[in-house]
């Protein structure tokens, strides 16, 4: 029996799938996934990323004795259908463990990578197994912790980077910079230099979100447009659910400055 992992890219926002082979025609295997050190920006925040996330489902191998996750019908489990990528994103905590926040922005892990472990059953017997890393952080990816009057920030750029667009990550009603770090992490290592901010919820910002200052966006865009990495005249703002509100006001209300605005679904180009 052999496991193939074909994937275009190591980045965690990759497609991927998986290929066992050498295994009995038209017969019934068990797949199990978990996934370790993992870090989803829906869990609650306070979920300890040392607990697993685990899917598994019953699959049926084609003529050629061959399954794939993302062609082969899962008949039961986690999941059931053909679904790309099914058992990773069916993929559920294997466990409720809280852990305490740190306060201040420098005790904050990167959480640069997780694990991804495929193993194959035949009734109770293991087959074998295929464990390999998806990124959120590419190596090339430099971080510096930067501090404003009113937030706290983490920048990510390309070793060599110059003249690069750059988007400012805004996280949502949880706030402090996990959230919007994980998806700055993602965007730096796809080719942007990137500012996620934390705009209450740590140490040295607002404690909650309740009528937040706005003067900090007034820091950070002279800060972005001065570094030789960035591209002054590309410079974009990403609001991840409550954070596109204060993208919306920030593009709003400093209207010196060029801004590409990124909201999902919406992409909103500024010229003001």
């Amino acid at each position: 029996m052999k496991i193939r992992l074909i994937s275009d890219s190591v980045l965690a926002d990759s497609t991927f799938d998986l290929i066992i082979s050498g295994l009995k025609p038209f017969s019934s295997y068990r797949l199990e996934m978990t996934l370790e050190n993992y870090y989803n920006i829906n869990a609650p925040m306070d979920l300890s990323y040392l607990v697993p996330w685990r899917a598994s489902g019953l699959y049926y191998s084609d003529q050629q004795g061959s399954i794939s996750l993302n062609e082969t019908v899962c008949q039961s489990g986690s999941y059931q259908g053909q679904y790309p990528m099914g058992l990773f994103f069916n993929s559920r905590p294997d466990k409720i463990r809280k852990m305490n926040l740190p306060s201040r922005l420098e005790d904050i892990p990167l959480n640069e990578r997780f694990d991804v472990l495929l193993e194959v059953f035949e009734g109770k017997q293991k087959l074998g197994e295929l464990r390999f890393q998806r990124y959120y952080q590419l190596l090339h990816i430099s971080r510096q912790d930067v501090s404003f009057s009113q937030a706290k920030a983490r920048l990510f750029y390309p070793e060599k980077a110059r003249n690069l667009p750059a988007i400012v990550v805004l996280s949502g009603s949880d706030g402090r910079i996990e959230k919007a770090q994980n998806i700055a992490q993602l965007l730096a290592s796809h080719g942007f230099v990137t500012l996620a901010v934390a705009y209450f919820g740590l140490e040295g910002t607002p404690e909650a979100l309740d009528r937040i200052d706005l003067g900090f966006m007034e820091e950070i865009l002279p800060y972005l447009s001065s570094m030789s990495q960035v591209d002054k005249e590309r410079i974009g703002i990403y609001g991840r659910s409550k954070g596109a509100e204060l993208a919306l006001m920030a593009a709003a209300f400093f209207q010196d400055s060029n801004v590409l605005l990124l909201i999902p679904p919406l992409v909103l180009y500024l010229k003001v």
